[in-house]
């Protein structure tokens, strides 16, 4: 093939692919208009065509065009500045993934390693960079080992750096380079003359020396040395670390080329053993290593000790690297073995992963339906085959009175797949109540508290009875009346997904759930403290019954067009005016007052969203959500309540042409489980702003004494308080104060300035804080002598150039006076 690819052999390679050849001719489009930018002559019109080409990648994933593109880079690194240079290699570095791509390797390293002999050092360094970001493709080239070796030894600290860097890189994938590498990085780290942080970055590498035995024994023992020798706290903590590293590469090592079974065996007691103690120290190459080996094994024993492994990261913080392509793949085959044991094990990896991804607001459906498709049929094979020590794993509530924690774990994590895979099933007052009760009982066993509670969204009735027995058992008062609201809120919510056929039954759940929500709203204010103000979920319930209110009179309107003949005034104003529709005025109205209704509702919710600034992200689509009057029927997701609203949406616009439409689509949207956001129980991010104005009066009733004459200086400083996690949402890039005021005697203010003899009532001023402080002056001018009322306003702006109304205000009273009755009053007195 041709070094150099022209576009026209896109067209010829989609031949044999004709199910994509529009996406190739797309391609061939979008490479052609980024070579444009490539040729250009200005390094900004270059710069702005390199960093698309990751979208490119990631839209096409060709390899013809990845090919032709990175050749087409590599020409520009090879001629270009420093500056392209360095974007060329972020565009590498966040493209790794299809550097396998490449046809031409020898081209496209023979146009980049032309650049490693300049006589600029950083031109040098951003080479050798890039030379270890593509190690994958050049990792036995012998003039790339000598090009890093020879780096190592420059004494321009940025090309050291690279060399480092690149050393690391070409460690992972090469045995030859990182056995020779030994006895340089060895001198380097024992050198003198070899700064401390450098030295701090060449002992990670050392992690990769595991290709042999004899070569990882030289290297346990260089870093045990340096323990010694080297005390210091960072010393310490990095030489620990790349040991652990050496110690699990080692045992993944023996696991996968070791022929004895014995030595797997220890290998993966040990690989446990590591799992339990430094589950942080797992990446997603070792896990995806481990499952090799699984597939390719005929051993249960030894396919029951690597399940041992992966079922032990699966209780740890380490879940999250466990849900990927490979360990699903592990989990379908092991979960259908013949071995009881194996498949208890496999089943219970996969309810962990199911559990912790409903957990971090990530469900996906069809896992957790896999994870209990395989649990219950992991049950069934072991009740008829008597295997109880392996159903203890699979469906472990008949043992939910074991001490065991793990045990009590997986038992709500099987009842929460059970109701969130079981949706449709749970429809019917008679079903639902049945397994709520049987799981509340077995729930009820567990002695230790716990917060898997949340996980049982849009699952109100089973919510509400935990929440009912949790009103006893709490000390404080506050605490009592927070969890009896939650009790009725959820107790009004439940009411509503009983199924009903008629517009009478809907009327009345609606009825019987606005009046448990007023009541929950009143017990709610009842539990507010001077630390939990709860003054977003008190918005938010109020929201919610006004919401309930609204659908209720929709419901009422769309009864009333049934109310046949229509009245004899109606008809008359109809024949007088001429238009047929004044017929159904009364109708019209009623309806005209719906849309105001919600339409106020929306926009009620917008002033939700912007005053939630320290929500959680999926809290704030939730809001959002409930602003939008529909949602997309194209929009896809995973999430069990998005994905709801998705079906109930679609199911609305199938009935659009139908005369009971807006009965219809309310019913349906009703009939969808209210899902509380997690912002409405806690908050991780609190950001707070405190206000102070001056000048302040002497006694706090008073008002300050102006005269009209002069204007009044504002001076407003504030400060920015953080929680325990600041910024974790987001931050705060400025902050908004508006000053208002108005006259005691006027009941509005002024606001339309048409002069500058005027009063301007409204004054505004964005401030940026340094060190989360800030301050602003403004100048207030009264011509009037009465009493006013001023008020200072804050809201903030986050990096994105969002505005939250989500600060705190702060008031005072002025008192103006003519300076003509001031003199007359001073000379009387």
């Amino acid at each position: 093939m041709a070094a150099a690819l022209s576009y026209g052999s896109l067209a010829s390679f989609g031949e044999k692919f004709s199910n994509n050849s529009d996406s190739l001719q797309d391609a061939n489009t979008a490479l052609a208009e980024l070579d444009k930018g490539l040729r250009s002559s200005k390094t900004g019109e270059q710069c702005e065509a390199i960093v698309r080409f990751p979208g490119l990648f990631e839209k096409y994933p060709f390899p013809i065009l990845i090919n032709s593109a990175l050749l087409k880079l590599a020409d520009v690194f090879r001629v270009g500045n420093n500056f392209l240079r360095l974007c060329i290699l972020k565009v590498t570095q966040q493209s790794e993934k299809h550097l396998d791509k490449v046809l031409n390797v020898d081209e496209f390293l023979k146009r980049i390693y032309s650049v490693i002999h300049s006589n600029d050092p950083v031109a040098r360094a951003i080479t050798v960079r890039f030379l270890g970001s593509i190690a994958s493709l050049v990792s036995e080239r012998k003039n790339v080992h000598h090009s890093i070796r020879s780096s190592l030894e420059s004494h321009d600290e940025v090309e050291l750096e690279a060399a480092i860097f690149a050393t690391d890189k070409l460690c992972s994938h090469s045995r030859e380079f990182a056995s020779g590498l030994y006895n340089k990085i060895s001198q380097l780290i024992e050198g003198l003359s070899t700064p401390v942080e450098m030295k701090l970055k060449l002992i990670p590498i050392f992690r990769h020396m595991h290709y042999d035995l004899h070569l990882t024994e030289k290297v346990h023992e260089l870093c045990s040395s340096l323990l010694i020798s080297h005390p210091a706290c960072n010393f310490v903590v990095v030489t620990l670390h790349t040991l652990s590293c050496l110690a699990a590469e080692l045992l993944l090592r023996y696991l996968r080329n070791d022929p004895r079974r014995v030595a797997k065996n220890h290998a993966l007691s040990d690989l446990t053993m590591l799992a339990s103690g430094a589950p942080h120290m797992w990446k997603v190459e070792h896990v995806e290593d481990l499952c090799e080996f699984m597939l390719s094994c005929c051993y249960d024993f030894l396919t029951l000790s690597s399940l041992r492994v992966l079922v032990t990261l699966s209780r740890s913080e380490a879940v999250d690297i466990l849900n990927n392509r490979k360990v699903l793949e592990v989990c379908c085959k092991e979960s259908n073995s013949c071995n009881s044991a194996v498949a208890a094990l496999a089943t219970e990896l996969l309810i962990n992963i199911a559990v912790a991804a409903v957990r971090n607001d990530k469900e996906d459906v069809s896992l957790c339906e896999e994870a209990l498709t395989a649990a219950e049929t992991c049950a069934v094979v072991c009740c008829v085959r008597e295997q109880v020590q392996s159903l203890k794993f699979a469906k472990v509530i008949i043992n939910a009175d074991d001490n065991n924690t793990e045990s009590k774990d997986l038992v709500v994590g099987i009842a929460t797949l059970i109701f969130q895979s079981c949706q449709s099933a749970l429809c019917y007052k008679q079903e639902r109540e049945k397994i709520e009760d049987l799981l509340l009982e077995q729930l009820g066993k567990l002695m230790t508290s716990s917060r898997y509670w949340t996980m049982f969204r849009g699952f109100h009735g089973l919510a509400a009875k935990m929440f009912g027995k949790l009103t006893s058992k709490v000390a404080s008062e506050h605490f009592h009346f927070w969890l009896t609201a939650l009790k009725l809120f959820c107790e009004a919510e439940s009411l509503l997904s009983v199924k009903c056929d008629t517009q009478l039954a809907l009327s009345r759940q609606i009825c019987d759930a606005i009046a448990k929500y007023h009541k929950g709203i009143t017990t709610l204010k009842a539990s507010v403290s001077s630390n939990h103000q709860f003054s977003f979920q008190c918005r938010y319930t109020s929201l919610r019954a006004e919401v309930l209110q609204a659908h209720n009179l929709l419901l009422s309107s769309c009864a009333t067009i049934k109310s046949c003949p229509t009245p004899a005034i109606a008809r008359a104003v109809a024949m007088a005016t001429g238009q047929d529709v004044q017929r159904l005025s009364h109708f019209m109205a009623q309806m005209s007052e719906c849309s105001k209704l919600f339409r106020s509702l929306g926009e009620r919710y917008g002033q939700l969203y912007q005053s939630s600034f320290n929500a959680d992200p999926v809290s704030l689509q939730n809001i959002e959500t409930s602003l939008r009057d529909q949602r997309s029927t194209s929009h896809k997701s995973n999430a069990l309540g998005h994905s709801q609203i998705t079906l109930a949406s679609a199911e609305i616009l199938e009935t659009v042409e139908q005369t009971d439409y807006l009965l219809r689509a309310s019913m349906t949207i009703l009939k969808v489980p209210f899902i509380y956001p997690k912002f409405f129980f806690c908050s991780q991010q609190a950001t707070n702003i405190k206000l102070a104005l001056s000048p302040s009066p002497r006694i706090p009733s008073e008002p300050i004494s102006v005269t009209l004459d002069t204007q009044f200086v504002l001076k407003v400083e504030g400060v920015i308080e953080h929680g325990q996690h600041p910024g974790l949402y987001r931050k705060v890039q400025s902050v908004c104060l508006s000053v208002k005021w108005q006259a005691e005697d006027q009941k509005q203010q002024v606001s339309d300035v048409k002069s500058p003899s005027e009063i301007v009532t409204c004054l505004e001023q964005t401030v940026i804080p340094r060190h989360d402080y800030f301050s602003a002056q403004f100048l207030l001018s009264f011509n009037i002598p009465t009493v006013y009322h001023v008020t200072v306003y804050s809201s903030v702006i986050d990096r994105s150039g969002i505005l939250w109304n989500t600060g705190s205000q702060s008031s005072l009273q002025v008192k103006a006076s003519d300076s003509m009755t001031r003199k007359q009053r001073t000379s009387r007195s």
